[in-house]
């Protein structure tokens, strides 16, 4: 097995390692994402089952006060009571759960509503025999009304915290699943750099024992190395050339120059892990070492078609930046994936910079699955041309840069990977801990940002038709803006429910794309649902690689943005229904002491009483009137 396919097995084998791990953290993701509605559902069941205690107690209220004082007022209240009840039950109606017990405990009211009803429509109440048998008999029908309510409450309140008590053992799965993911992706990695060095070490020490042997004169030696890969092409090369030139002692020397190349080279390749390192590492021993006056490595870039200096030995002399695709060497080598040598540039139509400081050059193709990913450049500062084995040490070179490059790429998926995962890990405990909406936005549009690698992000909520901006991350606070529903990118995600993967916002459709729109080459809009309710939008723009080059976003930065899009929205919603629900809280508690207030202030005697008419409060002008003590007088 080769060296490429080794490397290609082993990329593999770490790649469907990933795959596994990461789709079953996208499972308990979701698995949460499940329990946080039905917590929800519960909750609200919750709620109503207490609305129609409160509103029943409402109605009873209202029945007693009529039976014992005939004051008008309670029959309004009990008019709006008996609506608030029949509302309430309405709703429970439609609810599958506790249906039988509903359908009851509606069966019990209509009892106690025939005894309010007699009440009520007695005219002067007070003292009535009448009314006090049915009042009598509306208490007895108001205990068993609460204790079924009470009964009903109490499943409900046990449903919710089984709910609570799943939500917690799937968010402790999911710690212990990503502390074993990321562990797991550490060993991982781990293993594949320790196999990477082990097909790397080997061949790399026998070839220092072979130089190491011929640099001490013993050119009888050979490495005899029955490898398929390309340390074993190095191996049976390096075997020839000690043989060719046995009878030779300067040949013999270059050569060793040559091997000692090699070897540097493959070092380089198997120990530095950033590319830019490692390829000016390269550079300066092909310069040294096969003692040539100009060495540059360029790498093709799709987007720009032409192919990028990346390194270059020539430090004081300037340089080609960049050999466009349709230039007369890279034209050749793309098409013959064969080096291309010009012994005289002076026969050699070109105004590059490179082939007016050079006499000759020598470009090789660095290629990987059988295409030309970039291109090393040999020169002399005089028209000698160049040799053979020269050219096959080239070659073999470029196999090395072109398993660099690979290595490192892989490298760095590696590291994106873990560090996604890493990220994705934190946003998954904050968005299930910050309660706070403007922290939790500004968490959201931050992290996202980082996650993806995008230059700005910005985070809109609708209200009233306008999506107004709540958070963004990024240098644009000059350029974002409200936006109304269906114009604009988000404008057209908020309105269509839909996401847009945008390559170019320039080509986008004016009706799309409005006048109201980032400065930004390509972006993604994404929107934030809860079920079916558009509660707002996320949108990326530009995304950048290592450098701070703008690059295209991938579908996978899209489905990475969709899927934490549909936890955001669910985050974000729970938030805001906490801040309302405070809101309300603080509402009630603020009326209450208004109420406590008016209760002492009354110029009257008032008192409360319970259903054994007991007395139970009553206000200081009662007990300046009894010249009693409160706890005396009840």
């Amino acid at each position: 097995m080769s060296l490429k396919s080794k490397i290609i097995a082993l990329t593999l084998a770490f790649v469907a390692t990933a795959v596994i791990l990461g789709s079953g953290a996208f499972y308990l993701f979701n698995a949460l994402g499940r329990n946080l509605d039905a917590m929800n559902a519960q909750m609200q069941t919750h709620k109503m089952h207490a609305d129609l205690r409160g509103a029943i107690m409402d109605f009873m209220h209202a029945a007693n006060g009529w039976a014992l004082t005939g004051d008008e007022r309670y029959k309004k209240q009990y008019t709006s009571s008996l609506s608030n009840v029949n509302r309430i039950f309405g709703e429970l109606s439609v609810l599958p759960e506790d249906k039988q017990m509903i359908e009851s405990i509606g069966t019990d009211f209509q009892e106690a509503k025939k005894f309010a009803r007699i009440i009520m429509n007695t005219r002067r109440p007070v003292g009535r025999v009448r009314v006090l048998r049915a009042l009598n008999l509306l208490g007895e029908q108001d205990k068993v009304l609460y204790e079924k309510i009470d009964k009903l409450s109490s499943r409900s309140l046990d449903s919710t915290v089984d709910v609570l008590s799943a939500g917690e053992r799937i968010k402790a799965t999911l710690t212990y699943y990503l502390v074993l993911l990321i562990t797991l992706s550490i060993m991982v990695t781990g293993l594949l750099v320790l196999l990477l060095r082990r097909i790397l070490e080997n061949p790399y020490q026998e070839m220092l024992k072979a130089t190491e042997r011929v640099e001490e004169g013993d050119l009888s030696y050979r490495i005899n190395s029955k490898r398929a890969d390309e340390f074993g092409i190095i191996a049976r090369r390096f075997d020839s050339m000690v043989e060719s030139l046995a009878g030779s002692d300067v040949l013999v020397r270059k050569k060793l120059r040559e091997t000692e190349l090699l070897l540097d080279v493959a070092g380089i390749a198997g120990q530095t892990p950033d590319l830019t390192e490692a390829l000016n590492l390269m550079v300066e021993a092909i310069a040294e070492k096969m003692r040539k006056e100009v060495c540059a490595v360029y790498l093709l870039n799709t987007e720009m078609k032409a192919f990028l200096l990346e390194s270059t030995s020539m430090k004081e002399m300037p340089v080609d930046t960049s050999l466009p695709v349709d230039s007369e060497i890279p034209a050749r080598i793309l098409k013959d994936l064969q080096p291309v040598i010009v012994e005289d540039t002076a026969d050699f139509p070109s105004g590059s910079l490179i082939c007016e400081k050079c006499g000759s050059l020598m470009a090789v193709p660095i290629q990987r699955d059988n295409s030309c990913i970039g291109i090393l450049l040999l020169g002399r500062d005089k028209p000698r041309g160049f040799l053979e084995h020269e050219m096959n040490t080239a070659v073999i070179i470029a196999h090395t840069i072109a398993t660099t490059v690979k290595n490192v790429e892989l490298y760095e998926a590696a590291k994106s990977q873990l560090k996604q995962l890493s990220i994705i890990y934190e946003l998954s405990k904050a968005l299930t801990s910050v309660y706070d909406p403007e922290e939790l936005l500004k968490t959201i549009s931050t992290d996202i940002a980082k996650l993806i690698n995008a230059r700005g992000c910005v985070i809109r909520l609708l209200e009233e038709g306008v999506l107004k901006v709540k958070s963004y991350y990024g240098p644009m606070e000059d350029t974002i803006e409200a936006v109304p529903l269906g114009k604009g990118i988000p404008g057209w995600v908020a309105r269509e429910g839909k996401s847009l993967f945008i390559e170019d916002i320039s080509k986008m459709p004016e009706e799309i794309k409005g006048q109201s729109v980032l400065v930004g080459k390509s972006a993604i809009g994404v929107p934030l649902k809860v079920g079916e309710r558009i509660i707002g939008t996320l949108g990326l723009y530009d995304k950048l690689d290592a450098q701070g080059r703008e690059i295209p976003f991938t579908l996978y930065d899209f489905s990475v943005a969709k899927g934490f899009a549909s936890i955001s929205a669910v985050a974000i919603d729970k938030a805001r229904m906490q801040e309302h629900e405070m809101t309300r809280e603080a509402e009630a508690l603020e009326a209450k002491k208004r109420l406590d207030l008016l209760f002492e202030s009354v110029q009257g005697g008032i008192i409360t009483l319970d259903r054994q008419y007991k007395i139970t409060a009553a206000n200081n002008y009662i007990q300046k009137w009894e010249n009693k003590p409160l706890d005396e007088i009840i």
